[in-house]
């Protein structure tokens, strides 16, 4: 019968995680009424939604170079749409009722079908050379040191709790499973959360075994059969340590990168060389220590900053056609950075944006103007894919580049800004800049004498036209900061272009 261990270098970064085990065996007929009374216990859980500081698992999803605002623990991603106003659908009774469970607790709850499974489960660190499955057939490969859920055949979760694989996922079809509620605190009520679901399974499903087990760092490792523990041998070679160094180790760290690197070294080329040709070192090395130099120079505001949300190492791109090879040189830049900052001990992640927000601001070469100049002033995001199966066309032509990362070897979180203004992560800067709107259009106008339209009186911000659908074409005109109401017009003499067919200057019409 198949165990379940956890690696024990996960114990030295967070030596409070506890992993709660429901090992399950279901009758072949479901009870009379079980999808109705799951329902039932789900609809109740929207009532009783948890309030829980999920800044642990931020703090775990940084560590092995995961953006905590893109990819979130499960029970977050749960409660954030609860508290939103969302319904979670039902699902099937099993997935309802631990659904409902986390929503109440607040701790991530997953499953597999045992009769899928091959071999051992472990809960461990991506090799980097892993393929993962999604219930919707796409695939994508965990970044090494990510923590995993994994089987001697795939992954079974990816970025520990984010998202399921189709290999083991509980169907209609499970009678033979085990649950997993994950903890990463001592004053998380697991018990509490395990009795309660245990009853739950007992009251619905009537299953034919519910047993129920704890594993901590002492004991990490179970025979999911009969139940008994023991200590993992697994250990798992965990993501380059996340801790602040001090400025001592930081040298020390510099003298090695240097002696390695010396005159008679083996990459003599790779990095800047003084007046008399001695190396100096790999750019990126010194770079590295610059900025961590520079953040414990300023370590009274910066410090804070980077241990709450780490060193960001960032770019943007407009998703505006097909996105040319070049691009890529910066790309692979910014990730030599992140790679040298997380070498050195620091936590340092890159991440990618999709300028999705943009407008469609000029016919694009290769599109059919009679089918694509309606979209013209629109943003990337709300306008239909050129093919089959994405989101948008922003979504198509930044997919389709990013796709190919892993042929680089580029390690990133992607991220779409439109997604970002969508959900108000940028209201506050927003709101900032619309009341220091005549400072930020002074420094303009010093800036570009004679060039800036509006003056101090233009503000900073071009709304989405709600009538049209337009952000190329609009104006703000008004700004009344104490409602939070932005006026404003959608006008055809703002957004102007070279017609590819007459060669004239054209402008997009606004409404």
């Amino acid at each position: 019968m198949a165990s379940f261990q956890i690696a024990t270098s996960l114990f030295d970064r967070f030596p409070d995680l506890r992993v709660g085990l429901i090992r399950l065996k279901l009758s072949e007929a479901m009870p009379v009424g079980a999808d109705a009374a799951a329902q039932s216990v789900l609809a109740e859980a929207h009532k009783l939604p948890a309030e829980v500081d999920f800044g642990p698992w931020h703090e775990a999803f940084r560590w092995f170079g995961s953006k905590p605002k893109k990819y979130r623990c499960a029970a977050e991603a749960l409660l954030m749409r609860v508290k939103a106003g969302g319904d979670i659908p039902s699902i099937l009774p099993l997935v309802d009722l631990y659904n409902a469970v986390s929503i109440r607790t607040g701790l991530p709850i997953g499953g597999d079908d045992l009769e899928r499974v091959q071999g051992d489960v472990s809960l461990s660190f991506a090799t980097g050379d892993e393929t993962f499955i999604e219930a919707s057939g796409r695939e994508s490969s965990p970044r090494k040191g990510e923590v995993i859920y994994h089987d001697d055949a795939a992954v079974l979760c990816r970025r520990w709790n984010w998202r399921e694989s189709s290999a083991t996922i509980l169907t209609e079809k499970t009678r033979d499973a085990v649950l997993y509620i994950e903890s990463l605190r001592t004053d998380d009520d697991l018990e509490a959360a395990l009795q309660m679901l245990q009853e739950q399974l007992v009251a619905t499903l009537g299953p034919l075994r519910v047993d129920v087990a704890v594993l901590d760092k002492v004991a990490s490792k179970i025979d999911l059969e009969t139940l008994s523990t023991s200590s993992s041998d697994l250990v798992g070679v965990p993501p380059a340590s996340r801790e602040p160094q001090g400025k001592g180790q930081r040298a020390q760290s510099k003298e090695r990168g240097r002696k390695a690197r010396g005159a008679g070294g083996d990459a003599p080329n790779r990095g800047k060389r003084g007046k008399k040709g001695e190396a100096k070192g790999f750019w990126a090395d010194m770079m590295a220590d610059e900025i961590l130099e520079h953040i414990e120079t300023h370590k009274d505001i910066l410090g804070p900053i980077v241990e709450r949300q780490g060193i960001l190492i960032y770019d943007e791109k407009t998703p505006s056609g097909q996105i040319h090879v070049g691009s890529s040189r910066g790309w692979i830049l910014h990730d030599v950075m992140a790679r040298a900052l997380r070498a050195k001990g620091a936590p340092g992640y890159f991440v990618l944006s999709s300028d999705d927000m943009d407008p469609y601001d000029k016919p694009s070469a290769g599109l059919e103007r009679a089918e694509w100049d309606q979209h013209l002033g629109k943003p990337f995001r709300h306008m239909p894919s050129p093919v089959p199966g994405y989101e948008s066309y922003g979504d198509y032509y930044f997919t389709t580049c990013t796709d190919l990362f892993d042929l680089y070897g580029i390690e990133c979180s992607l991220e779409s800004t439109g997604a970002l203004y969508e959900d108000g992560s940028f209201d506050p800067a927003i709101r900032t800049a619309l009341d220091k709107a005549d400072v930020i259009q002074n420094i303009y106008a010093e800036m570009y004498p004679g060039g800036v339209s509006g003056g101090s009186t233009r503000l900073p911000f071009n709304p989405l036209c709600e009538n049209c659908g337009r952000i190329g074409t609009t104006r703000a005109t008004s700004w009344d900061s104490e409602r939070g109401m932005i006026g404003y017009e959608c006008r055809s003499d703002i957004l102007g272009f070279k017609d590819p067919d007459s060669g004239e200057k054209a402008f997009i019409q606004g409404c």
